[in-house]
């Protein structure tokens, strides 16, 4: 079984949601066209309910998703999907990483990042070498 389902940012159709179903689980494949490069997470609403799916990725100017989920979440209902934006990105919390080697940097990154309280709530800290 195969369905397209649009996919709204803002109230706007901004691109497309593929689904297949294969045995056990579904495969979506959503491409879309979104302003900035930001963060933007995908989202299934479906039975009153806001299923989180993942974090688009940017590529060759559109952002992407591929995902494989269980069927069980999803049997039986009408889906909706719609992209938040995650959060803004500075220059104070990205960091480039070579796409073949993301897990090396993190661990490099992360060497001597430390857990500090904020405003009651915990936080992870990574201290940069930026001159």
């Amino acid at each position: 079984m195969k369905k397209c389902y649009p996919v709204f940012f803002c109230d706007q159709n901004v691109g497309a949601a593929n689904i297949s179903v294969c045995g056990l689980y579904m495969q979506i494949s959503c491409n879309c066209r979104l302003p900035d490069q930001k963060i933007y997470k995908l989202y299934a609403q479906c039975n009153g309910s806001k299923i989180p799916l993942g974090v688009m990725v940017p590529k060759n100017g559109v952002f992407v998703l591929e995902k494989r989920i269980p069927v069980k979440n999803f049997e039986d209902t009408e889906m909706r999907f719609v992209i938040l934006q995650y959060r803004e990105v500075s220059d104070e919390n990205a960091y480039f990483v070579l796409q073949n080697k993301p897990f090396a940097q993190l661990a490099e990154l992360t060497q001597n990042a430390f857990l500090q309280e904020d405003t009651g709530k915990i936080k992870i800290v990574i201290p940069t070498n930026r001159q």
